[in-house]
């Protein structure tokens, strides 16, 4: 089936108002052969795929993508962080790249829990992204400094082991907590010019 026939069937099975916090309407099988038609389609079959998909399949793209770093590591499988990238780069950082941001940070500790050769698959993978900011974090996630592609620090999100096996968390005490240590330090500059 071709990439545009794929791209058709997602658009036909999601519903126009679904958000990435509601339980995903589309089989991962559907995802997976989209991901592997993307990865071997030429730039113009990719972009008029990548431009038909509506804002509610891109966020199906998202939550696929989310998931397969979490199945990644309870299955084993370097493959699934691959479609999970490739899932992004269909998705093209919409509607929102800091969302595929953090999924990229996902799929990138999950490869390191796999032991993957990161660099390789993150850099091949963001040639297939057209929205300029995705491809650079994409293609320059696993260079960046330890502290600011951890998940807990730099992303407020947790490893952990549940009944089901291994997830990821979002803490947003975290964040508020980051958020009110940069207004404290932003004020003491203020009051006392420095700190």
């Amino acid at each position: 089936m071709s990439l545009e026939h794929l791209s058709r069937q997602l658009i036909a099975s999601v519903p126009a108002d679904y958000n990435i916090l509601q339980t995903r309407p589309v089989a991962d099988d559907l995802i997976e052969a989209m991901v592997k038609e993307f990865r071997l389609a030429d730039v113009r079959e990719r972009t008029t795929s990548s431009a038909m998909l509506s804002l509610a399949a891109r966020a199906v793209l998202l939550s696929y993508a989310r998931d397969a770093s979490v199945r990644a590591v309870r299955e084993r499988s370097p493959e699934l962080v691959m479609h999970g990238l490739a899932a992004l780069a269909l998705g093209d950082g919409k509607p929102d790249t800091r969302d595929s941001i953090l999924a990229v940070a996902m799929l990138f500790r999950s490869s390191q829990i796999l032991g993957m050769e990161s660099g390789p698959v993150f850099e091949e993978t963001s040639k297939l992204v057209s929205d300029p900011l995705l491809k650079t974090e994409m293609g320059t996630f696993p260079q960046r400094p330890k502290d600011s592609r951890d998940l807990k620090t730099a992303f407020f999100t947790a490893e952990k082991m549940t009944k089901d096996g291994f997830t990821y968390e979002w803490q947003p005490w975290r964040f508020a907590q980051g958020v009110k240590r940069a207004r404290i330090k932003l004020w003491l500059q203020r009051v006392f010019g420095g700190a």
